[in-house]
Parts: structure tokens; sequence; C-alpha cells
């Protein structure tokens, strides 16, 4: 019986670093977002912000047959402006930390929303975060790492030219074009819209568990 050649020592430590390199950028969006998350947290833990207090009235769901077509219309508009501003931020070298800022914030309402849910001490509350909004903020956040990234990768073409010619002959050359570019978004915007219906959905079972 042929053994297998035994792996040469370190393998699993080189295995690791390759691939937390080859992620670094997705690794730092996350760090970013989860930054904001305990930013949010923080404000809204403070009495004096009075974040909680202005919460309270956008956890209440509207009522009658306008509630699906109203979250799903919200969910869609607000992922629309944030993809828009990431898309454009990946047309210039200078917008780069609009990017982090975009998931910063994002994470920030998010930690904020769920300090009020929880510190509520109502079972609505609390059922609203668990079953709308944290679906929605997870699938929103893996969304808009993904267009971060995207961005992020576009605009290197135009940070390079600020660079000396002997530094950039040495760099390799950005793939892509402004064409691929802008049909990724447009599958993010499509995404943005599975979201956002599945965002108005979670509210009608949130409503439907409540007793509408």
């Amino acid at each position: 019986m042929v053994k297998a050649p035994a792996r040469k020592k370190g393998y699993a430590g080189r295995y690791v670093r390759h691939e937390l390199g080859k992620n670094r950028v997705q690794l730092l969006l996350t760090a970013i977002f989860v930054l904001g998350v305990a930013a949010g947290c923080s404000i809204a833990g403070n009495p004096s912000a009075g974040v909680l207090t202005s919460l309270a009235q956008s956890l209440a769901e509207p009522s009658g047959s306008t509630a699906f077509l109203s979250r799903v219309m919200s969910c869609f508009a607000g992922n629309a402006v944030l993809l828009l501003l990431l898309f454009l931020c990946g047309l210039g070298a200078v917008f780069q930390p609009v990017v982090l800022a975009v998931l910063f914030l994002r994470g920030l309402g998010f930690g904020v929303m769920g300090v009020y849910s929880y510190s509520s001490s109502e079972q609505g509350a609390v059922l609203y975060y668990l079953l709308v909004l944290l679906p929605e903020a997870l699938l929103t956040v893996l969304l808009l790492s993904a267009a971060a990234s995207e961005s992020l990768r576009f605009s290197v073409r135009f940070f390079v030219q600020l660079l000396p010619s002997s530094t950039t002959e040495t760099l390799p050359a950005p793939s892509g074009n402004i064409g691929i570019y802008t049909a990724k978004f447009v599958l993010f915007y499509l995404l943005g819209g599975s979201v956002a219906l599945l965002s108005g959905v979670l509210g009608v079972v949130f409503s439907s568990l409540c007793g509408g």
C-alpha cells in the first residue's frame, strides 16, 4: 500500500495566510461593519442621545393592504441609494474612504436597532428584530459588501494613475472595464430587489404572528 506523501511542516499556517491574503478586502469590509455595529450599540446605550425614543415609531409596520408594498419599496429604495453611491465611488480614487463609511453607517443603524429591540422588553419589538430586521440586515450587508469590494477594485485603476510611472510598471494591469463594472452593479440592483421582496414577506409574517 502506497503511503500518501506527508505534508510539509507549516502547511496549515501557510494555507491560512494565503486565504487571509486572498480575502483581505472582504475581511476589511466585515471589520468595518462590525465596528459600526459596536458604535451603534454604544450610541443607543447612551440615555442622553435619545436614539431609542426616536426609533420607537420606525418599528411600527403600516397597516392595511399597502403594508407589503410599503416595506418592499422602503427597503429597495434604501439599498438602491447605497448601491448608487458605491457605484459612483468606484469611478474615482479619492472616494475609497466613502465606501468604508457606507458599511460603517449601515452597521451603525443595525446596532442601534438591535439595542432598542432588546432593551424595550417588548415581545413584539424582539420578534420584529429577529424575524424582519435581522435577516434583512444580514442579507443587505452581504450585498453591500460585495458591491463595496467591486467598487474598491475598480477604483484601483484610477488610484494607480496617481503613482509615479516607475512604480506602476511593476504593478499588474487592472482587469475589467466600465461595461463589466456596470453590469455587476445591475446584478446587485436585482439582488437588492430580491432582498426587498423577502423583507416584505417577512413583514407580512410578523404582522400575522402579532395578530395583524
